[in-house]
């Protein structure tokens, strides 16, 4: 698998045109990936701060994601940031964050990691730098590890891990499907409203693709739910077509290309 953080900032460029709700469908035909106005979100600046931090480091502390993750943020300002996490570029101290920022960054630490256990101390200093509330934190490291199974295990054997995070750490979405939460579901930017529907969207999937489209379809926070629910995906498929990687390839600017390249370099050693 090459390019492995194309996983979250593929979910997110191509997500990226439908956040606020702009499709709701399960027509996946009318769901269109590859688009000249597709761009990079702020999703994608902090994964590559992520990445970077464990280039530079490879078991950073919580100071060291802080700043990686700040360094590339102020490069690309105006990349859809939250209000409080705005502030947070300019002051990065910890502000109690329950939001789906701490998921939507977390891929690298799965990638990297040699264990679960790992995964779960990477996903943890990464969110605790700024999403230190429980929820922010339990998020981080929930995809964290479901990223280091799809990578890692068998497909059964991931699946069945995957599918039993879900069961133990959101066991109110256990029984549900993605079309029985789709009708009221709304822009949701907490952890504990968008991690489960992205685990819901790679366990019901058949392919990567067909994963970023089911993750649109919820008719929410797209970009973020797509990068959360690629970043599972792509290590459990293993591929993605050609086209929607020439696709991120000419949105992603050169320095972080180069930082998507040293991170496979890493992840494959």
């Amino acid at each position: 698998m090459k390019n492995c953080l194309y996983g979250a900032t593929g979910g997110d460029i191509c997500g990226s045109r439908y956040e606020f709700g702009k499709l709701r469908t399960k027509e996946y035909d009318k769901v269109t990936l590859i688009n000249s106005h597709n761009f990079f979100t702020d999703d994608t600046v902090c994964t590559i701060g992520v990445a970077d931090a464990i280039l530079k480091h490879r078991t950073p502390t919580v100071e060291q994601f802080r700043d990686s993750i700040q360094e590339w943020c102020r490069k690309y300002p105006n990349r859809g940031y939250g209000g409080k996490f705005r502030n947070w570029i300019e002051n990065p101290v910890p502000y109690g964050s329950w939001g789906n920022g701490s998921a939507m960054r977390v891929s690298p630490c799965g990638l990297v990691a040699k264990t679960a256990e790992e995964a779960a101390e990477l996903a943890k200093a990464s969110a605790m730098c700024s999403h230190n509330d429980p929820a922010g934190v339990l998020g981080a490291i929930v995809i964290a590890q479901a990223i280091f199974y799809a990578k890692n295990k068998p497909a059964e054997e991931a699946y069945d891990l995957i599918d039993d995070l879900l069961r133990v750490h959101y066991p109110q979405y256990y029984d549900l499907t993605l079309d029985d939460i789709r009708p009221d579901y709304h822009f949701d930017s907490s952890c504990a409203g968008s991690v489960p529907v992205a685990l819901l969207c790679f366990l019901e999937s058949q392919s990567y693709e067909n994963c970023i489209k089911l993750a649109i379809s919820m008719g929410g926070d797209a970009d973020t739910l797509a990068a959360i629910a690629g970043s599972v995906a792509y290590p459990y498929y293993g591929e993605m077509r050609k086209i929607v990687e020439d696709q991120i390839t000419e949105v992603l600017p050169a320095d972080m290309r180069r930082v998507v390249r040293d991170f496979d370099v890493l992840v494959n050693e």
